[in-house]
């Protein structure tokens, strides 16, 4: 009989940097993500929020299993990969490019991310997650 090795700890959130270049969406479950960008909006922080809110659908995808999160993927196969995963989404895995887009534009591209900008992307998430769990329900 081996004693039982302890997890190791997730990161605190106060570890975790948003403009890590590094940061995947492994590294935290969705809620903690979720718990970033809301102190993100609180910092008046919008770009890191749109960060922390993309991470966040990353990690739902990943434990929903319609996406493999790893480190050397870009958004283009993780688009790809929904795309296949969710063929018969098509709402969904539209809203998901246009997440990708706009996630992309405020990060790589340095656009200006306002509040409301925040709150559709958000809205884009739920929507995704809805119209996905509704399958995951039907198949239960």
């Amino acid at each position: 009989f081996w004693p039982a090795r302890p997890k190791p700890a997730a990161p605190s959130l106060e570890a975790i940097r948003l403009d890590a270049e590094d940061l995947t969406a492994d590294r935290l479950p969705e809620e903690s993500w979720l718990d970033l960008a809301a102190r993100s909006i609180g910092e008046r922080n919008f770009r890191f929020a749109l960060r922390a809110y993309y991470l966040a659908n990353l990690a739902w995808l990943g434990r929903s299993q319609y996406l493999t999160i790893h480190p050397g993927k870009t958004n283009r196969e993780y688009d790809l990969e929904l795309c296949r995963k969710a063929r018969a989404f098509t709402e969904a895995r539209q809203l998901f490019a246009v997440n990708i887009a706009a996630f992309e534009r405020a990060w790589y591209g340095q656009h200006e991310v306002s509040a409301d900008d925040a709150a559709e992307f958000r809205r884009r998430i739920e929507t995704i997650q809805v119209a996905l769990a509704a399958r995951e329900g039907a198949v239960a």
